[in-house]
């Protein structure tokens, strides 16, 4: 591995069901999680390194997706954060962002900004790319082109970013991005995340944030390497710790054995007591496709608005655990493994009864949950909220890296 720094560690599931169609309504409500696995976060410092070792187990079932849209407004707090990366030059002007556009959820209840307000930076070299996210001042970040890296790099990215890349994407093929430890009011856009089939251990995670509030990660790809090799315990995005309102909107998530690990990745009495409510997370308009496990993710701890996604050609959906309050509202399931049996459970929840409360409203198939029904629902911000098949049909026009705007 080579490093400008290194990486964090990961998580394990996958599911998948199918959904049905209707009009468009505003509410929200609130539901009880299960447990599902158990894993565990750790932070060592190598050239700056982030790991994340997990443990877990998930039920099985097999899916393929389409999805529709949805709106939401959120709330968020921010923070700040500093990025440790070797030094490099980049382009500097001293223009302004004009603010942020399309934002919802928990990151725009949390008034997250970016580096909306600061320099603006072109950079064209991992170097530069680097340099640019270290320490805390505000800064919009822009690739030039796709960028990749020979073997695995992780870069830690400071508070106040905006990285973005063009109008139709732009990859980072083995660059790793991790929170440093001020980081926070930090957001990623148009970004293709692909990685090398060699890197398939527990802590190979592109996206890994632990700690700070506000983020946003909104429309972007990230691509697993299920195709070359079916098996790895490699995770596509980690968001846990004490991070916290945080926002993921219009993403894909694709051919990978697991998907996406959030909240602290332990069961423990003492981990629910410190970790407990955290992340607030809002999860609307994804595409998880061709996944196994954790689509839309193994959840513990924290409270999660996810409604109007895509989940397609799955395994297993939810798992659901250690204190995890999860609202699950007009999302599309499609080509789980036994999906069609609606009352069975096969491949759409995996609840072993010690979530905090479950809810799903309006999805189009049907939960058998252990855990307690919650009434939680955000009241931090409103959203709009689709009927599955319309969700999914926006979903699929409009998900992903290169299909939206920019914040800046």
């Amino acid at each position: 591995m080579t490093s400008l720094a290194t990486a964090p560690a990961s998580d394990n599931s996958t599911a998948k069901a199918t959904s049905p169609a209707a009009s468009s309504t505003t509410q929200s409500a609130g539901g009880n999680a299960t447990a599902a696995d158990t894993s565990a976060v750790s932070s060592t410092a190598g050239t700056t390194v982030s790991k994340l070792a997990t443990s877990q187990s998930a039920s099985d079932a097999v899916a393929s997706v389409s999805s529709s849209s949805s709106t939401s407004k959120v709330a968020s707090s921010s923070s700040t954060d500093k990025v440790a990366s070797s030094s490099a030059t980049s382009a500097v002007s001293a223009s302004k962002s004009s603010g942020l556009s399309g934002m919802t959820g928990f990151a725009k209840a949390a008034n997250t900004t970016g580096g909306a307000g600061g320099k603006v930076v072109t950079v064209s070299t991992v170097e530069e790319l680097q340099k640019s996210l270290e320490g805390d001042e505000p800064t919009t970040i822009k690739l030039s082109k796709d960028l990749s890296s020979a073997n695995k790099v992780v870069l830690k990215f400071g508070a106040n970013k905006t990285l973005e890349g063009t109008s139709e994407g732009t990859g980072l093929h083995n660059i790793y991005l991790a929170s440093d430890k001020t980081a926070g009011n930090d957001v990623f856009q148009n970004l293709n995340f692909t990685h090398d089939d060699r890197y398939r251990a527990n802590g190979d995670i592109p996206l890994f944030i632990s700690n700070g509030s506000g983020y946003w990660i909104d429309h972007n790809t990230f691509s697993g390497t299920k195709d070359k090799d079916a098996t790895g315990e490699d995770k596509l995005l980690y968001v846990g710790g004490k991070a916290d309102n945080v926002t993921l909107s219009n993403s894909v998530f694709k051919d990978n054995e697991y998907g996406v690990i959030l909240g602290q990745p332990d069961d423990s009495a003492s981990a629910k007591q410190t970790y407990g409510g955290y992340p607030r997370m809002t999860i609307a308009n994804n595409v998880f496709d061709n996944l196994d496990v954790r689509a839309p993710g193994l959840m513990r701890q924290g409270q999660f608005d996810v409604y109007n996604n895509t989940i397609n050609n799955f395994h297993l959906g939810y798992s659901i655990a250690s204190n995890a309050t999860v609202l699950s509202q007009s999302n599309y399931f499609h080509g789980g493994y036994d999906v069609n049996h609606k009352s069975s459970n096969a491949g759409v929840l995996d609840d072993k009864g010690d979530a905090a409360g479950f809810k799903d409203i309006g999805s189009n198939v049907s939960f058998k949950q252990k855990s307690a029904t919650t009434n939680w629902v955000p009241t931090e911000y409103s959203r709009t909220v689709k009927t599955p098949e319309a969700a999914n049909a926006y979903n699929l026009a409009n998900a992903g890296a290169g299909k939206g705007g920019f914040a800046s």
